[in-house]
């Protein structure tokens, strides 16, 4: 049996407005027991046709994110390839498991094409003025599909003697600096709490990021500190370097040696107030392996002491900004490089 015209779809759940509807094939594409992955605006669905009724849910797996669209439907069953959690995409729920389950998406078919709708984007706007769109990173399907790519990447990189370090990047709005919310842009931030942002939300986001590069055993996995953003339901925000502190501790518990602790800011004069004075501090008192990059070009300053300014600290290496301009040569950076490269190999000796 074929999907046809008049085929019904599955219950779905109340989606955010506005939402985005998006085609998802033809209705030909989907007889009985037939899934397909389905990329619709940034998610992955598991869209299929369970007993001559069309469904779409979120295609990564709750165990281990193995890919429901490459897995078994009998019926309204839906089994995991990886390791046979079996889900009724009716309900989305886990069979024999009351609490959580999957997202169901609403379906429809105008004429013969079959159409999914899903919620829109985030958007935001740094405070350069520069705009995109995000999506929902502190939601379990998001966390899910990141875990998924780390298993990808480390299967085909980790021990890569060319890859000395990944980062830790689920939770990141434009930049790959987790702790900041674009709190500096008041649309950005009633645009997260809009979208179902919450900072207790945000916080398991924070672990489990990090839980999810347990997956590489050997590549180093940085991870970006700046003092945390917490938006709190009034949009206020309160800079708060404790919860930055304990993360630094979760990452070197969860990863050990393997958790590179940096920072994305520095400049020749660290004057960026009381907030990053601590978190500094906080670094120093860690050390092992550490990290740097520069500020924005403009204000970077002088390089020279900047670099110097990070070799006291411990870094083993500060990256650029693609678009800073230089007068230095490799050969005026050899004394920096001897630094960097000492430092490392003591973040490097038990």
């Amino acid at each position: 049996m074929t999907a046809s015209a008049g085929t019904p779809a599955a219950a779905a759940d109340p989606l955010p407005s506005p939402a985005v509807e998006v085609p998802a094939g033809r209705v030909e594409d989907y007889p009985v027991g037939v899934v397909r992955l389905v990329l619709a605006a940034g998610r992955r669905l598991a869209v299929g046709n369970a007993a001559g009724r069309l469904f779409a849910v979120d295609d990564a797996c709750l165990h281990r994110g193995g890919s429901l669209a490459d897995g078994h439907l009998d019926g309204s069953v839906l089994t995991c390839p990886m390791h046979w959690w079996r889900y009724d995409v009716r309900t989305g729920g886990r069979l024999g498991q009351p609490e959580g389950g999957l997202c169901r998406y609403p379906v429809r078919m105008v004429n013969d094409e079959v159409r999914v709708t899903v919620p829109p984007p985030i958007d935001v706007l740094d405070d350069y003025g520069r705009t995109g769109t995000i999506g929902r990173f502190w939601t379990p399907t998001f966390g899910q599909a990141y875990l998924q790519l780390q298993r990808k990447l480390a299967a085909r990189y980790d021990a890569t003697p060319e890859l000395l370090v990944t980062q830790v990047t689920r939770c990141t709005t434009i930049w790959s600096e987790p702790f900041l919310r674009q709190g500096r842009t008041t649309e950005s931030v009633q645009n997260l709490l809009d979208a179902g942002f919450t900072a207790t939300l945000d916080e398991q986001c924070h672990r489990d990021q990090v839980n999810a590069h347990k997956l590489w055993t050997t590549t180093r996995s940085g991870l970006s500190f700046n003092p945390y953003q917490r938006i709190l339901a009034d949009t206020t925000i309160k800079n708060d370097t404790v919860f930055s502190e304990q993360m630094m501790d979760y990452c070197r518990t969860q990863l050990g040696p393997r958790c590179v602790l940096e920072n994305h800011s520095i400049r020749d004069t660290q004057n960026q107030g009381p907030s990053y004075d601590r978190l500094y501090s906080m670094l120093d008192a860690r050390g092992g392996a550490i990290a740097f990059q520069t500020a924005a070009p403009d204000r970077v300053g002088d390089l020279n002491t900047t670099l110097q300014w990070a070799i006291d600290h411990g870094a083993a290496n500060v990256e650029l900004p693609i678009s800073y301009r230089t007068t230095a040569t490799p050969t005026t950076l050899t004394a920096f490089n001897r630094h960097l490269n000492t430092n490392a190999t003591a973040a490097s000796t038990p």
